[in-house]
């Protein structure tokens, strides 16, 4: 995968969205746990960053999905085991790593749970947002940086679906903490890219 080119691991993606969506019972279970939760992990875990950004491709077309039917319950339900214990270890690489791929999945939502109200404290919505406040503030700097990048992104995508609060603390945060981070060139570099 990290040698192929990026037209051969969109058609993997597809392959693996495809296998899914046409399977049903416990054949879907099993790819999803046996596959896709295997690229998560992997993607994740992985010491090389060719592999990673392979896997981040791969993954993308299944974020690229959410809109379908079932996608998003199912990110939801694969990646809770993986990335929210990813982003508390105590190696940097993996922190990135998870930081990165939750960035990109974000936001991570169960669309088959209708019942439950979005302005609960406890929502995962409100978990994600609190993460994101998090990555500002790692001990890591290559973890800030993709916090940082994290955040304008998520921040100019869904600034609608962010309450106010949270957008304060974390416009806050870049500007009067990261902009000016004398311990790392690199996250005071992020918050003006």
């Amino acid at each position: 995968l990290p040698v192929c080119k990026k037209s051969w691991r969109e058609a993997y993606a597809e392959i693996y969205y495809r296998a899914w969506t046409l399977s049903s019972g416990p054949y879907q279970i099993k790819i999803e746990y046996t596959c896709i939760e295997d690229l998560m992990h992997h993607a994740v875990y992985s010491r090389n960053d060719a592999l990673v950004v392979a896997l981040r491709n791969i993954l993308g077309y299944f974020h690229l999905q959410k809109v379908h039917k079932g996608v998003d319950s199912m990110l939801l339900r694969l990646y809770q085991p993986i990335l929210w214990r990813s982003l508390k270890v105590a190696n940097p690489t993996v922190r990135r790593n998870a930081a990165a791929l939750f960035v990109d999945a974000f936001p991570l939502e169960d669309s088959e749970d209708t019942g439950r109200s979005r302005t609960q404290e406890d929502s995962p919505l409100q978990a994600q947002f609190n993460v994101l406040i998090d990555l500002l503030g790692d001990p890591s700097p290559v973890v800030r940086v993709v916090g940082v990048q994290g955040v304008c992104q998520i921040m100019g995508r869904f600034w609608e679906m962010v309450p106010l609060a949270i957008s304060r603390v974390l416009l806050t945060r870049l500007i009067n903490e990261l902009a000016r981070d004398k311990s790392a060139p690199h996250v005071r570099a992020a918050v003006f890219d």
